[in-house]
């Protein structure tokens, strides 16, 4: 962990420290580190270089003044696992859920997911149910992420604005489910899988 500790700026380094469990501290670490380690290939900037805003939505972005080109982000990580996106020129955002059956709630789903995905999560039950509360969980997530509104658009109804969006279904691994949304619809998709972090080091 000392590695990644490296690449991280003084407020991320306070932030993890503030943490209780070792076990959290060490995932926001990775998660972090595997950020700046990620973006500076992309960009062939060292990652300790790269600086990061929040907007008023607390949407993440790199500051132009130290990157070559502009590229939109986003991570998500549950319990052990993040996932990443990253494109050039187009909005995006990514959603990682580990399956927890008893966080699946139809009060959630008629809440805050679209009245179209509610109504069919209404027509499941038992593990087809759950698995289709966390499909629909992380695409909202992740189309709300991509559009900068983060949490604070739960509940609105996008279903309009969902067209000129991209959204792709994603099994990372067994137990977990994600959602990517890019912005636009000509695109082409590559993924990677990065089994340790000993890959990017």
């Amino acid at each position: 962990m000392v590695n990644l500790v490296r690449v991280l700026n003084t407020e991320e380094i306070a932030r993890a420290n503030r943490f209780i469990k070792a076990t959290d501290r060490d995932q926001y670490i990775a998660c972090r580190a595997g950020l700046r380690l990620i973006l500076s290939g992309y960009l062939d900037v060292s990652p300790e270089a790269l600086c990061f805003r929040s907007d008023s939505n607390g949407k993440p972005r790199l500051e132009s003044v130290t990157v070559p080109m502009a590229l939109s982000f986003s991570v998500s990580h549950s319990e052990g696992f993040a996932l990443y996106s990253v494109s050039r020129g187009r909005a995006t955002g990514v959603d990682l859920e580990r399956i927890r059956p008893h966080l699946a709630s139809p009060w959630i789903s008629e809440r805050f997911f679209l009245e179209e995905d509610s109504a069919r999560l209404k027509h499941l039950d038992g593990d087809a149910f759950v698995e289709g509360f966390f499909v629909y969980w992380t695409r909202m997530e992740a189309f709300l992420k991509a559009c900068g509104l983060g949490l604070a658009g739960l509940g609105r109804d996008e279903s309009e604005d969902r067209s000129k969006w991209a959204i792709y279904d994603l099994t990372p691994r067994p137990g977990y489910i994600g959602a990517l949304t890019v912005e636009g619809q000509e695109h082409r998709l590559t993924c990677w899988d990065l089994e340790d972090w000993g890959q990017i080091l």
